[in-house]
């Protein structure tokens, strides 16, 4: 996913697939610096909303199969 489509799953809340698991929603995108460059990730809630994964955006796809 692109940063744009990221903040679209963001806020519809709809469900996300990564690494062919499906994941509720993308729950968070976290910005880090750790040095001169900007790392972004996708926190993704799981089916039991209790786990949070952390992906990389581009390996991100919506879901549209649900």
């Amino acid at each position: 996913m692109s940063n744009d489509e990221l903040k679209k799953a963001l806020f519809s809340a709809a469900p996300v697939r990564y690494n062919g698991i499906v994941y509720q929603r993308v729950c968070e995108i976290v910005y880090r610096r750790p040095a001169n460059e900007v790392i972004v990730s996708a926190g993704l809630m799981d089916k039991n909303g209790k786990c949070i994964v952390y992906a990389r955006p581009e390996k991100v796809e919506a879901d549209d199969k649900e």
